[in-house]
């Protein structure tokens, strides 16, 4: 596969052939609630929710890189980590380009998720933003496995990725990251 986008619909088309849906797949935000319902409470502090547990940890088996046995940590991803993801893959607007067309920059996606997501024990990011080239250079096999383990444990599906690739024409000639 040549392109991010791709992967995403050749994994599409194995959920359908399995039976399951996209839809069904998706993690989509609950409707509204206009009434607390019985036995819900309300956060009332700032605290409660800073203060929430709310990381999620995970092993992902990478026998190629250590073999055996051997495992990275990852974690789910903060909102800036997100925001810093999204903003890496999707590129300002160009000038002159039809409605503010931005161009997706789907090149080293994998290495980007992984570095966002793998952890030491202690569950501090392992890699800079600096060591994404370097471990993009790492075998592509690990890498996707890890990047699909962290995809699922962040919440990124495919219908996030469709979102910001709205108006955005897909690119792997800049290599550069937009952070």
């Amino acid at each position: 596969m040549s392109t991010f986008e791709e992967v995403l619909r050749q994994k599409e088309a194995e959920r359908e052939a399995e039976g399951e849906t996209a839809k069904a797949k998706r993690k989509a935000a609950p409707d509204p609630i206009y009434k607390l319902p019985e036995g819900g409470r309300v956060l009332g502090s700032k605290k409660e929710i800073l203060e929430a547990k709310d990381i999620e940890y995970e092993y992902v088996p990478v026998p190629e890189w250590g073999g055996e046995g051997a495992f990275v940590k990852i974690k789910t991803m903060g909102g800036q980590q997100r925001d810093q993801f999204e903003d890496s893959i999707v590129g300002k607007g160009k000038p002159g380009k039809k409605g503010g067309e931005r161009e997706m920059n789907v090149y080293n996606v994998r290495a980007k998720i992984c570095a966002l997501h793998i952890v030491d024990e202690d569950g501090k990011l392992l890699f800079e933003w600096e060591d994404i080239e370097a471990l993009g250079e790492k075998s592509a096999k690990p890498l996707d496995r890890v990047a699909t383990r962290a995809q699922i444990l962040s919440g990124i599906t495919d219908a996030d990725v469709e979102e910001l690739a709205k108006n955005s024409k897909p690119t792997v000639s800049d290599t550069s990251s937009s952070s």
